[in-house]
């Protein structure tokens, strides 16, 4: 039962393709038209298709790593961005060129945040307290000490301090002089008393090294607007900039991920028009920009990999022309065979797009792949015709017997690629997923591309330059 099915449906198919060919041969312009048409459409279907070099896209979105990524990046705000450089002689033109194209930048819809002035008033009121340990502790030591002469000078017993030194007791009625910082047992306001024991031999080192900074007169405290000058406490600057400010960064964070290179490069297109339409010369003659980040090194990734496809590609077409210059030997049949096998891939590469939408790093390589198993279609179907012709058919007839006659053990051997390609859909690794479903949907179209295009092309050939047909 099961195979008189099969043989029905067989001389179904058959018969059908009998008439489609004939049809094709009696009006091959129509023909002509209708599959320059498609392939039209979907060369502009793969136009659109993207390399996505992210290697989230090869795992699923239920892989943990993944779901924790996508949790990280809607609670901390995006990373990836676009660092613009302005650079002139002016500060004062940088600044006015950076607020304006700041402004501009910020309207795009696609734009999350521009990093351009930062609040500094934090900073420059509390900049002191940022200052080395070392310097922080020079000016406590001078502090404490310039204080503890204020208040001997002012509370002491004899109300002056002598030359000697001292709390204004003189060294020999039993003074001590204030600098030894020999104050165990007593806090002197500032909650740093020693504890007994084991500090006393620290606080008697510090009594020494007191006594020589008073000889250095480290008791003279700098007040603050001295502190501000000397660290340069001022030059604090509201931009990412250098410190003349010959040079300012902005930065521009988009909302959305740097793999996504077709959105990347409208965006920086648009970057760069916005640019053009302030005229950085007009605030500066000799003011220039330039762009670099994130998503400018996905852009050259990603233009790296497709030099290397279309390198590949161009490399297993050479080698497939070659091929089949030297079998048939006659360029008519060479154009047979690129015609049907170009267009082949068109429609693969669009489908590619009608269903995934992209490629990833494994599928990008999937061009020189489909044209290894594309050609073999055309090769069989031009030889087979060929032979026809060869028996003294007309060009019609050629056709209807080769591509009749042939399409059984050309559908049977489709049939089982697609079926070995088709089964990799199964992994949830995309990277192999994605590649079976591509090469899958590609080997069966190819086949079909052959039958639709060929008829239409030979008698067209055969119209514009007739070919008698040849006899052993």
């Amino acid at each position: 039962m099961s195979s008189s099915i099969i043989r029905r449906i067989a001389a179904a198919t058959q018969s059908a393709v009998s008439r489609v060919t004939r049809w094709q041969t009696a009006n091959p312009w129509i023909a002509f038209a209708l599959g320059l048409a498609a392939t039209a459409a979907f060369t502009f279907a793969a136009s659109k298709l993207e390399v996505r070099t992210n290697i989230e896209d090869l795992f699923p979105d239920d892989t943990p790593h993944v779901v924790l990524a996508e949790k990280v990046r809607a609670t901390l705000p995006a990373s990836s961005q676009i660092l613009l450089v302005l650079s002139s002689p002016d500060k004062a033109a940088n600044e006015r060129f950076a607020d304006a194209l700041c402004d501009k930048v910020s309207h795009d819809p696609e734009i999350s945040r521009v990093e351009c002035r930062r609040d500094i008033s934090f900073f420059k009121k509390n900049a002191l307290l940022f200052l080395p340990q070392d310097e922080l502790l020079t000016l406590e030591k001078k502090l404490k000490r310039a204080i503890r002469k204020a208040v001997a000078k002012d509370m002491g017993p004899f109300g002056e301090e002598d030359d000697a030194g001292g709390d204004g007791r003189s060294p020999e009625k039993g003074g001590k002089d204030d600098d030894s910082g020999d104050d165990e047992g007593f806090d002197d306001g500032f909650g740093d008393a020693p504890e007994a024991g084991d500090e006393a031999a620290a606080g008697r080192g510090e009594a020494a090294a007191g006594r020589g900074e008073a000889e250095d007169d480290e008791l003279v405290v700098p007040d603050e607007n001295e502190v501000r000058k000397k660290y340069n406490i001022a030059s604090l600057s509201e931009f990412l900039s250098n410190a003349d400010g010959t040079l300012i960064g902005l930065k521009v964070f988009p909302s959305f991920s740097p793999s996504e290179v077709n959105r990347s490069a409208d965006l920086i297109r648009r970057v760069n028009g916005i640019v053009d339409g302030l005229s950085p010369t007009s605030f500066h003659p000799e003011l220039e920009w330039t762009m670099e980040g994130d998503y400018h090194k996905k852009i050259e990734e990603i233009a790296v990999i497709k030099r290397d496809l279309s390198k590949s590609s161009l490399f297993a077409v050479a080698v497939i022309l070659v091929l089949v210059v030297a079998y048939f030997g006659r360029l008519r049949a060479t154009l047979f065979v690129m015609v049907p096998l170009m267009s082949g891939m068109a429609w693969t590469m669009g489908l590619a797009w009608l269903t995934v939408g992209y490629l990833n790093l494994i599928t990008a390589f999937i061009f020189a792949i489909m044209f290894g198993l594309g050609v073999d279609f055309a090769i069989h179907s031009t030889n087979r015709y060929m032979e026809e012709r060869e028996r003294g058919c007309s060009v019609a007839d050629a056709l209807e017997r080769g591509l009749v006659h042939l399409g059984r053990p050309m559908v049977s051997a489709a049939l089982t690629t697609t079926i070995t390609f088709l089964s990799l859909v199964i992994f949830k690794f995309r990277g192999f997923s994605q590649f079976g479903l591509i090469a899958g949907l590609g080997v069966p179209v190819c086949l079909l591309v052959v039958y639709l295009t060929l008829p239409p092309l030979v008698v067209l050939a055969d119209r514009i330059v007739r070919e008698k047909p040849m006899r052993k």
